[in-house]
């Protein structure tokens, strides 16, 4: 979602389908270009798409950023880092595992846990209401602006922007 929202303010679509992806490539000012990667493989095979589009653009790991749920994290909130374990996440053990380190940043999504009872990959699996959608809309708006930050400004600048609690 996140993904869809900055190629849409750009005015792009990611309709270049390569290597288990959907691409397209965008400018954040005159020297700072991106490629915006939706991985179309399962989602605890993410990496093998990353890791291939990597090495076909010679992309180095401290370059790429990777956008992600979390249900450790409170619904809403935000945490931009470098590194760490993937925390039982499938598609973060994933990158690490075929990009050979952890140490690519992340925009961490709070999604929180399920409901008591609730099998925690039926709850980051259910489809979102319309209501619900309107209601992270705003999130998915500060992910794309914390993506924008640690292009733009750096990843120091953009933890210290986006990792407060408000």
């Amino acid at each position: 979602m996140v993904i869809d929202h900055m190629a849409s303010v750009r005015g792009i679509e990611l309709s270049v389908r390569k290597l288990e992806a959907l691409l397209a490539e965008t400018r954040f000012d005159a020297s700072h270009r991106a490629l915006l990667v939706k991985p179309q493989t399962f989602y605890n095979e993410t990496g093998r798409s990353v890791g291939t589009l990597m090495r076909y653009f010679k992309v180095p790991l401290e370059r790429i950023i990777v956008v992600h749920d979390d249900l450790d994290l409170e619904a809403g909130r935000l945490q931009v880092r470098r590194g760490g374990h993937h925390a039982g996440n499938r598609g973060v053990r994933s990158l690490i595992e075929t990009l050979g380190s952890d140490e690519f940043v992340r925009i961490r999504i709070g999604i929180g846990r399920p409901a008591q009872g609730q099998d925690p990959v039926d709850y980051v699996l259910e489809r979102m209401s319309e209501t619900e959608l309107s209601q992270w809309r705003a999130v998915i708006e500060r992910a794309g602006a914390a993506v924008e930050s640690v292009i733009l400004e750096g990843l120091q600048q953009a933890m210290n922007q986006f990792n407060r609690r408000d």
